[in-house]
């Protein structure tokens, strides 16, 4: 992780240097998974000359082609600088451009990463986790960050993922001096207890709520209000390291259907961008209010049920195999079945019980150790006089906090 910036690391920037940070989940997934994907991406790259991002943080970028869509516009709209992996599996998904020199870049995949045997799903091939980036120049100082948290899934949970996913990204920006800009989805609304411990633990503050734009960033799905918008995507900033950083203002952008080349219309993605924009301040500190004290609490119960809850994993693998064998078996009968609904079937099918029997078992028992662990780091966090220690009951005799090291940034790379 980057040192602290000094004050002549931050003195040479101008005064009121304006900041644009672009975040969009762009839902490339692979064929079949998601529609028409190349001419989405397609609009996405026709509008970043209009929108003159400085930053853009993308996720669920899972395809080369969707990759390399944004990667060619970024760099015609002036956003030479970009980082992402390669990978086909554990690549992340996740995709940053910059206008300013990227000078290093870490990333660490979620220890908690997502069910194994759900490889229909794919939070846990997709290698999910968190990118830091230090940039150069007159930015020096600041570290841009990007993340995409566990999906729900239509309401099936995996809270306890969001959390352990939260708290570890805190947790590695806790203790930095740096000013951070971090965007992504977050799959949780403001209230949610990932966001409240995420905030908490990193002292960021909520862009849209200082903006006065606290509006839904996804659409609506169904006319009966069973599953409404929500604000799940999130500009987060916090100022630092002699930088800081004031909101001048946000909106969503890339929001609205647009015609395509072979007719139709549709939107960009299934999420609205949002376009935040900052004022760097250099040499001031951060003066706005801190978000209140996490959840510390709630999260630690929380990711010890998660491991207690790792042995009922296995046993939903050999379920998502029935399903699949019966989600196969229909299809095989004639009956009118979805495309999508047939992959996930026959992905489950393929993958519950392989999972499970090849290694799962060692998978959740690494989840199991990372649960625990994370909830010994925020035991080690929680106000004096409150901690519970060992043989408590909020933690197994024996386990003590493991901070680890936070993702050393490397070089940038196109």
């Amino acid at each position: 992780m980057p040192p602290a910036a000094r004050a002549a690391d931050v003195e040479g920037a101008p005064p009121g240097l304006r900041l644009r940070v672009l975040s969009l989940n762009t839902h490339a997934l692979p064929v079949g998974f998601a529609p028409r994907t190349r001419e989405r991406l397609g609009l996405v790259a026709r509008h970043l000359p209009r929108l003159r991002p400085d930053l853009a943080a993308f996720q669920e970028c899972w395809t080369a082609d969707s990759r390399r869509i944004l990667l060619e516009a970024g760099a015609a709209a002036g956003l030479r600088f970009a980082w992402h992996r390669r990978r086909v599996f554990g690549g992340s998904g996740l995709l940053l451009l910059s206008r300013h020199p990227i000078e290093a870049v870490g990333f660490r995949r979620f220890r908690v990463p997502g069910p194994p045997e759900r490889v229909d799903q794919g939070d846990f091939l997709g290698g999910k986790g968190f990118a830091l980036a230090r940039l150069g120049g007159p930015l020096r100082g600041l570290l841009v960050g990007v993340t995409h948290l566990q999906a729900s899934y239509g309401g099936r949970g995996y809270l306890a993922h969001r959390t352990a996913q939260a708290a570890e990204l805190g947790l590695a920006l806790a203790d930095l001096p740096d000013a951070v800009a971090l965007a992504g989805d977050l799959n949780t609304e403001p209230a949610g207890l990932p966001v409240a411990l995420l905030r908490g633990l990193a002292r960021l503050r909520d862009a849209a709520e200082e903006a006065g734009r606290p509006e839904p960033t996804t659409q609506a799905l169904r006319p009966d209000g069973s599953k409404p918008a929500r604000r799940i995507d999130y500009v987060l900033v916090r100022g630092g390291a002699g930088l800081g950083l004031r909101v001048a203002g946000l909106r969503r952008v890339l929001e609205l259907p647009e015609p395509l080349s072979r007719g139709g219309w549709m939107r960009p993605s299934d999420h609205a961008g949002l376009l935040a924009k900052l004022e760097v301040r250099p040499g001031t500190p951060d003066a706005e209010a801190s978000p209140p004290a996490p959840p510390l609490a709630e999260a630690i119960r929380l990711l010890l049920e998660g491991a207690r809850h790792d042995e009922a994993r296995r046993r939903a693998g050999l379920a998502a195999t029935g399903a699949g064998v019966a989600l196969t078996g229909l299809a095989a009968s004639g009956r009118a079945i979805s495309r999508r609904v047939l992959l996930q079937g026959l992905l489950g099918a393929a993958a519950g019980g392989t999972v499970v029997a090849a290694g799962g078992t060692a998978e959740f028992a690494a989840e199991a150790a990372a649960f625990r662990d994370l909830a010994a780091q925020l035991v080690a966090r929680l106000p004096p006089g409150s901690s519970p220690g060992a043989g408590s009951g909020i933690l197994p005799s024996g386990d003590e906090p493991d901070r680890g090291a936070p993702p050393v940034p490397r070089g940038s790379r196109r």
